[in-house]
């Protein structure tokens, strides 16, 4: 919008506010946070997921987080008092600022705010909270800074001493889409297929929840299905000799309708299998989604059990397909629950959930996860690519946007993750497939 002012000096970073009251808000209409909040220390993850740094740009925004977890947000008058009339502080979701914002409008003397997280970016979630700053000028014209993004403070870290399970989630997409792509065979399975194994054998998970492995036999693919396909290629290409890549359950349990591409990989060299099976997730208006799962052990009790769940909910951005998801994850966490009263200790839900800070009314899958108790393993402290997409959509170069539609969630036992990686890449020539692997080291423990 409006150019930087001339009349702009140095801002102070956020290091530098320690301690600065924030006084009323002219309106507020979620109420302002304490006034004697204090800044702590700039949340890094904020930056290193694509957000501008601190004091740079027009307005010289600068976000931080205080001791008990809001938002200070500190910025630079851009002009004499006389030119100006108000700002209009926007927290949201999304870098777009089109859902769930919430708008403070503070007097023009003011140069911070200390404001609560955006909806759902709590402690468990890994979300960022999306500020914009408007500038209205006494003249009737205003100036508006692009939004910056700050990650909420983790509910829980990588607890020393624990068992670890590194977990992963991937839309390998299926080779019937080999059709769609037409001539453009670098999108064709046929190079993308070795990517999508060489990227799970690098990512270092020996547990895999697999969606839209569907592909049928044949079509130049040799006489394997996908998913018994790319098993067999992790056994020829995995560099330990012992390793033993088989499906949780028997190609004959995957019949009917849906998403029989969902499924669960693991190493049978690393984990011993205790137990497995799978729900239908059924709608009305959605394919038949599948949820297979298995209860692993490191082999000879090396840790902990575990339960790893596999699932895809219902595509596309509409309302409809909104409606869905949200009834389909009441399935999936009713599934959770009996497997934990069944077997106790900690079940790993992991997906193609669908469901995105920019699908309006909003990302409602996470938000009932979360609010069933999980843990999402992207709220880490070290994390791989945040500032990337989990997913390409086939569109080269990729751009850099903090959006998730695919998911590590943990539930029971002990919450925390100790390392996220999105196995992110920017050129048309390393595609493995339309989403971009995902992989977690959690803690798993039997309480």
């Amino acid at each position: 919008m409006s150019a930087p002012s001339r009349f702009r000096s140095p801002v102070a970073l956020a290091a530098l506010v320690v301690g600065v009251l924030v006084t009323t808000l002219l309106t507020a209409p979620d109420g302002p946070a304490n006034a004697s909040s204090r800044a702590t220390q700039s949340n890094p993850t904020g930056r290193a997921a694509g957000s501008p740094s601190n004091g740079s740009g027009y307005l010289e925004v600068g976000l931080s987080t205080t001791t008990d977890g809001q938002i200070l947000i500190t910025w630079k008058r851009p002009g004499p008092l006389s030119r100006l009339r108000s700002y209009d502080v926007q927290v949201g979701v999304n870098y777009r600022l089109t859902t769930k914002v919430r708008h403070y409008k503070v007097s023009r003397k003011r140069q911070s705010i200390v404001v609560p997280p955006a909806f759902s970016a709590t402690r468990y979630s890994g979300n960022f909270s999306f500020v914009r700053l408007v500038v209205h000028r006494s003249n009737g014209t205003r100036g508006t800074r692009p939004a910056k993004w700050i990650q909420t403070p983790l509910g829980a870290g990588c607890p020393s001493g624990s068992d670890r399970a590194t977990i992963g989630t991937f839309n390998v997409e299926t080779w019937g889409a080999d059709v769609r792509h037409g001539s453009r065979t670098r999108f064709n399975w046929s190079k993308r297929g070795p990517r999508v194994v060489r990227t799970i054998l690098r990512s270092g998970a020996h547990a895999v929840a697999i969606q839209e492995a569907t592909g049928r036999a044949g079509g130049g693919h040799g006489k394997r299905r996908q998913s018994p396909w790319i098993l067999a290629h992790l056994n020829a290409d995995d560099p330990d000799p012992a390793a033993h890549w088989v499906d949780a359950l028997p190609e004959d349990a995957y019949r009917g309708e849906g998403h029989i591409g969902t499924r669960v990989f693991f190493d049978a060299n690393k984990y011993d299998k205790l137990a497995s099976g799978f729900d239908r997730i059924r709608d009305p208006h959605a394919p038949t989604a599948y949820a297979p799962w298995v209860r692993l052990m490191g082999a000879g009790g090396s840790t902990s059990p575990f339960i790893l769940v596999s699932t895809h909910l219902a595509n596309t951005d509409t309302r409809r397909a909104f409606n869905a998801r949200n009834r389909e994850i009441k399935q999936v966490i009713a599934l959770t629950q009996r497997l934990r009263d069944t077997y106790g200790g900690q079940v790993v839900l992991a997906g193609d959930f669908n469901s995105t800070v920019d699908i309006k009314p909003y990302n409602g899958v996470q938000t009932a996860l979360l609010r069933a108790g999980f843990y999402d393993a992207f709220a880490s402290a070290k994390i791989v690519h945040s500032d990337f997409a989990t997913t390409n959509s086939l569109k080269f170069p990729v751009r850099r946007s903090p959006h998730r539609r695919d998911y590590i969630m943990t539930v029971g036992g002990t919450p925390g993750s100790c390392r996220y990686v999105n196995y992110a890449y920017r050129k048309a020539s390393q595609v493995a497939s339309d989403h971009f692997m995902q992989a977690a080291t959690v803690p798993v423990s039997a309480g």
